[in-house]
């Protein structure tokens, strides 16, 4: 059993999403910065500046326009030492915020459907944090994914009896089964507990901000047919240069166990400068060069960089990475779903999401010890 030290930089804004938000009055913005309302000193002090009342019978209406007059009782009354915690705005997204989230003139001239879609865009997406210290995380299973594609791109990708069996199905069930036969090599039986996770024997840790932090921003989904931006969403990022460490262990015994009794099998294929060649060729050559670079290049203004040494490669993580990132990336088995046509299409994607013109979720994690 191996251990290594890696870190993690992260190149273009990246969200690690929760599936929880900010909603319209957990926040306010104030100077740039978005506030983090620590609910029982406001209410404190709303209360002995005797406004505790005009808040309750606001609270009672519970429509839209009384959700509204909160958020204006809000921002008037707001003070900095209200806040649990703040981050800084996009400066590319702070002019938008203001004008667009907190013009309550401009809000209250909408009918009641647009003022629904505007105070909907109010909420805002979380990352993934450490909820004592509110700083960004991210989780070992978002690289251990990105792991998992890059080894699986490899097996089909030198499989060719693999790549015929999956080109003829698109159950998903039927396909990871086929999938998992053929990382076994045809000829070992599955036990149930490798067949939820055949890399069980590569551990990665959560991994802990060294330097960097969050900011709020405006993601864009960009359509490359249509040419133009067509949808949006406000979220906290992680922001581009920040610093992570983890570790990484590979259980050779086990995957022996796993592998062992196969004709062909090689523990070296699972060392750490393999697993680094497989993520540089699943990111770093389809993923970018034969994927974004090639079709969204009218929409970013980013270039990955070239590798350094052996021991480092590109991974792309998060919300929205886009099926060139979680998938084999093979255009005769890779098929996604169109959810308006309910109907599978094949690659390339015709969209991509961006922040400032950059890819979501591009990172660097190299071997450091």
């Amino acid at each position: 059993m191996k251990t290594y030290k890696l870190k993690l930089t992260v190149e273009t804004p990246t969200h690690v999403g929760t599936g929880e938000a900010y909603y319209d009055l957990e926040y306010t913005v104030k100077n740039g910065k978005f506030y983090v309302i620590d609910k029982h000193k406001f209410f404190k002090r709303l209360k002995k500046s005797g406004k505790i009342d005009k808040f309750t019978k606001m609270a009672v209406k519970g429509d839209i326009s009384s959700i509204l007059e909160i958020r204006k009782l809000i921002r008037k009354n707001f003070n900095i030492e209200d806040s649990l915690t703040y981050f800084e705005i996009d400066q590319n997204s702070a002019a938008d915020v203001e004008k667009f989230l907190f013009n309550f003139t401009n809000i209250e001239k909408l009918e009641g459907m647009e003022i629904r879609e505007v105070l909907n865009q109010m909420n805002i997406m979380k990352t993934y944090k450490n909820p004592v210290f509110l700083e960004p995380v991210i989780p070992g299973s978002s690289v251990k994914g990105a792991i998992r594609t890059a080894v699986i791109s490899y097996f089909v990708r030198n499989n060719d009896k693999l790549l015929r069996e999956l080109t003829s199905v698109l159950n998903d069930k039927k396909a990871n089964n086929i999938l998992t036969s053929a990382l076994r090599n045809f000829k070992r039986k599955i036990k149930p507990e490798t067949a939820k996770d055949i890399l069980r024997f590569i551990k990665v840790s959560d991994f802990m901000l060294v330097d960097g932090g969050i900011k709020i921003g405006k993601a864009e989904m960009v359509h490359r047919k249509k040419g133009k931006t067509s949808l949006s969403v406000y979220l906290e990022y992680i922001t581009e240069k920040s610093v992570f460490e983890g570790t990484i262990t590979i259980d050779e015994e086990m995957a022996g166990e796993i592998f062992g009794k196969e004709r062909n099998f090689n523990k070296e294929i699972f060392n750490i400068e393999n697993i680094m060649k497989f993520l540089r060729v699943r990111y770093g050559t389809k993923a970018y060069y034969y994927g974004e670079k090639k079709y969204f290049s009218n929409f970013i203004n980013w270039k990955l960089r070239p590798k350094r040494h052996n021991r480092e490669a590109p991974v792309k993580i998060g919300f929205h990475s886009g099926s060139l990132a979680v998938t084999t990336g093979n255009e005769k088995i890779t098929k996604i779903y169109d959810m308006k046509r309910r109907e599978y299409k094949s690659l390339p994607p015709l969209t991509l999401w961006t922040i400032n013109k950059k890819p979501m979720g591009w990172c660097y994690l190299e071997v450091i010890e």
